[in-house]
């Protein structure tokens, strides 16, 4: 938005939006018709197999479903049923008309739970892919979390059929130091098959070049904001067909690859063709002190200029609660709270939390408090690693009386 106003003025900037799948045609068209270059990519083709292709591959059958209760009506468990029985099974009897798919196959499909994440399925086509190429290239696996990444790590090193002569596995995270994350590019030895297991920081962030396969299990961690309970939440959600198409081009970067799709062809249909901008799925207090620090008059008439404008009834919450707090007087001006809440690098209440600590002298231990709060966890779990008391600064003998250090390092 603001670079849309500074344009105006200066005539002599140049702006460059770059992006392998930005919606070119509607930036584009906010931007007054501005040129779209389109560059080729250069990249080996993909071989892709979806759900029922890993299935019949595989013979993979899934365990039989644990639910016992029926979601409650309009819950988010209930309306993915819903969607399942009136848009997906019809998908699959489609395929059984079409005869090219085992009974067995489009058994499965049917299952409600082969659209979870399964760390069994995993296991199974990752064993395909050892029993199928001998070339022992890279696999890149995509799940959601730190929680699925070490669930499936644990899985792997447990299984006979992954000895550690002939495979090595990776996590990535953005949480793992940058030292740790270096470790995924370097070649394994001959005979050894490297097996990476991300999140999303793997789609775009970084290339490793010898990935030749990867397995994506279709889904992503998203930050949403419930509007009518004022709440921020992390769900996990179905991936849109521009990260599906991200992570199915890491598997061709050195020679052709081969990506495999855990959902169906009839579920990619689906996808979103982009996910949700962010203004639309956040809170809005930070951006309206920016905006008032900017000088830009009303949020609600600066909001209207965007791309995608959040909605009014959102727009309303966050200047009610920046009222509360003391940021903006009555005439939606900035007060002097407001105007150093503005400056600092963290939300409005954590902000007002450190200068009120500031005030009644106790700023220490409350910015141990906002640190803990707006960071992800200041806690790190290497996988594997045990911490010795050779490793610890200080009592580790006292610490014990409280928690076995068993795979766990504290980092100050």
């Amino acid at each position: 938005m603001i670079l849309k106003d500074l344009i105006k003025k200066r005539p002599d900037l140049k702006v460059i939006l770059m992006s392998a799948t930005l919606n070119a045609s509607k930036f584009s068209e906010y931007f007054g018709g501005c040129a779209i270059f389109e560059i080729p990519g250069f990249t080996f083709p993909v071989t892709q197999y979806y759900l029922e292709d890993v299935l019949e591959s595989t013979k993979f059958v899934f365990p039989p479903s644990t639910r016992t209760r029926k979601p409650s009506r309009f819950s988010p468990a209930a309306l993915a049923q819903v969607e399942f029985e009136q848009l997906i099974l019809p998908y699959v009897e489609k395929l059984r008309r079409q005869g090219n798919y085992s009974a067995r196959t489009l058994r499965q499909l049917r299952n409600p739970d082969s659209e979870e994440m399964s760390y069994d399925l995993i296991q199974a086509t990752l064993q395909h892919i050892a029993a199928t190429d001998p070339s022992k290239g890279a696999v890149l696996i995509f799940v959601t979390g730190w929680d699925h990444i070490t669930a499936l790590i644990k899985q792997f090193e447990a299984s006979p059929s992954f000895p550690s002569t002939e495979f090595i596995f990776y996590p990535l995270h953005s949480l793992i130091p940058t030292a740790t994350q270096k470790e995924i590019f370097k070649h394994p030895p001959k005979g050894v098959r490297k097996v990476i297991i991300a999140t999303n920081i793997a789609e775009t962030s970084i290339t490793i070049d010898d990935v030749l396969f990867v397995i994506d299990t279709g889904k992503i961690k998203l930050t949403n904001f419930n509007l009518r309970l004022n709440l921020e939440t992390l769900d996990t959600e179905w991936v849109s067909r521009a990260n599906a198409q991200q992570r199915r081009g890491r598997a061709g970067r050195v020679r052709a690859g081969v990506c495999y799709h855990l959902f169906s062809r009839g579920r990619e249909r689906l996808l979103e063709e982009f996910k949700k901008p962010e203004i639309l799925r956040t809170k809005l207090e930070e951006p309206i002190l920016m905006i008032k620090n900017l000088k830009y008059g009303s949020a609600a008439g600066f909001f209207q200029r965007f791309m995608d404008p959040p909605e009014e009834a959102a727009v309303k919450l966050a200047l009610e609660r920046l009222h509360k707090i003391g940021a903006l007087g009555s005439l939606e001006q900035l007060t002097p709270l407001g105007f150093h809440l503005s400056k600092l690098p963290m939300d409005p209440y954590t902000g007002k939390m450190i200068l009120m600590a500031a005030i009644f002298s106790c700023l220490d231990p409350i910015l141990s408090c906002a640190a803990s709060l707006s960071f992800k966890d200041c806690f790190h779990m290497p996988i594997g690693q045990l911490l010795t008391s050779s490793q610890f600064p200080g009592n580790f003998h006292e610490l014990r009386k409280f928690h076995e250090p068993t795979q766990v390092l504290i980092e100050s």
